[in-house]
């Protein structure tokens, strides 16, 4: 599925408002861009700043990246993503109420978080990380 229309908030990018540090942030891209950085400026410029997900997005191909961010990206990934649904419970109700194997397909090349349906990618072994935290936070809200 594509995240937009009426999957738009599972993508990053939706506008839900997350805190973290004692600040908030516009949607869990800008948190999770944020998270990129140990420098608490930069955090905050984030917050500050980042009003959109694809403004965070951009904003964290600038930034300095933490040394040990390749170890640590999946676990940051998953809280940002629990995080955001716990904050807004109607999302949450949302996200327990879909039936379907989550799958975030893209047109942007990237297999990481997701699968690319573009005819490049093809061929290419997709991970799905993002479509695999969702439903893992899916079955614990269930089971909760």
């Amino acid at each position: 599925m594509f995240f937009k229309d009426e999957f738009f908030y599972l993508s990053n990018f939706y506008p839900a408002p997350v805190q973290s540090w004692g600040l908030t942030f516009s949607c869990s891209e800008a948190l999770y861009m944020a998270c990129k950085s140990t420098d608490p400026s930069v955090r905050e410029e984030f917050a500050q700043r980042a009003h959109t997900g694809a403004l965070a997005k951009h904003m964290g191909k600038t930034i300095a990246i933490r040394s040990d961010w390749d170890e640590i990206k999946l676990e940051v990934m998953e809280h940002v993503i629990r995080k955001k649904f716990r904050t807004h419970p109607d999302l949450a109700k949302k996200l327990v109420e879909l039936d379907e194997e989550i799958v975030e397909h893209n047109r942007w090349h990237d297999n990481f978080w997701g699968a690319c349906t573009c005819n490049r990618c093809t061929y290419k072994a997709s991970h799905n990380h993002l479509g695999r935290i969702l439903m893992k936070i899916r079955k614990e809200l269930r089971e909760s």
